[in-house]
């Protein structure tokens, strides 16, 4: 979801090229590649021939639940696949971005900051975690990124925005957690900002989130409102309260100061990013257009 999204926002500024291990999309003026991209030696066959700029690995298996039940996945999904990835951008000069997660705490304190120790709840968080330790030492100059992102997704990967506008507009009721926080960041946003960060020449962890701390119940109310469908539909749950789940953080909120610090990035207000939102239909459509086998 998020390569596409990429993909399709930077085409007309850049020589865009995807590596796909199993779905083949079609995107006009995007070069595609169908890779396994869960050996070193693939990725680094394409990456080698292309000699890029900049690689960027958007790969995860960020299903907490399965990532539980399959850890020997998760693990090879989260860290195999980011370390393969580095290797080959580090053989060949490129920049390297690895898009981590919020989900590196244990949910104690609100806006965590880039220097505060992860203490993961779960496995997702820890491969995760190990992931970003690995990529720094394969490449000590690659830039981290720290994120929790919403957006149009396409029609085979719709995004968390999607499922919660997609249940209102025929009627259903959603059930958002009242209890659960984080700081969301529309899709074109972090992706402006990391490339503001990549031309700024800056390296190491940085937290791409917006300013405003928010729970989830709170963030399908807001959502609701600016695209006109019946709040009411949002219904209060506890996240506390789910015991048929992996354990997750309460608060995986972070802060941006750091990132606002660089004055690289201009970071609207959630109500802008979700009237963009709203505005973007056309991206909605595109992603929909989307050929994919």
């Amino acid at each position: 979801m998020l390569a596409v999204n990429w993909a399709i926002k930077m085409r007309e500024t850049w020589d865009v090229h995807l590596l796909l291990h199993r779905r083949k999309v079609t995107i006009p003026g995007v070069v595609s590649h169908m890779v396994d991209i869960s050996t070193a030696d693939a990725a680094g066959h394409v990456i080698n021939r292309l000699s890029p700029d900049l690689v960027i690995n958007s790969v995860a298996l960020t299903d907490v639940d399965q990532c539980e039940r399959d850890q020997d996945l998760a693990t090879q999904c989260n860290v195999m696949v980011a370390a393969n990835m580095a290797l080959a951008a580090k053989a060949t000069g490129s920049k390297f971005i690895q898009i981590s997660t919020d989900h590196l705490f244990d949910g104690s304190e609100p806006l965590r900051s880039e220097t505060d120790q992860p203490a993961p709840a779960n496995h997702y968080g820890k491969t995760k975690w190990q992931a970003e330790k690995v990529v720094a030492e394969v490449l000590t100059e690659s830039l981290i990124v720290r994120t929790n992102f919403f957006g149009w997704g396409p029609s085979y990967r719709p995004s968390f925005s999607d499922w919660i506008l997609g249940a209102l507009e025929i009627g259903q009721s959603v059930n958002m957690f009242t209890d659960a926080y984080y700081t969301p960041v529309y899709m074109p946003n972090l992706i402006e900002a990391v490339h503001g960060l990549f031309a700024a020449g800056q390296s190491g962890v940085f937290n791409i989130v917006g300013g405003e701390r928010l729970s989830k119940y709170q963030f399908g109310k807001r959502l609701s409102r600016v695209f006109g469908c019946d709040e009411s539909l949002i219904r209060p749950i506890l996240l506390s309260q789910m015991s048929d789940l992996v354990p997750r953080p309460l608060d995986i909120s972070l802060s941006n100061d750091k990132l606002l610090s660089t004055n690289a990035v201009v970071m609207p207000d959630l109500s802008t990013m979700l009237e963009t939102l709203a505005a973007d239909r056309i991206v909605a459509y595109l992603l929909a257009g989307i050929d994919s086998k």
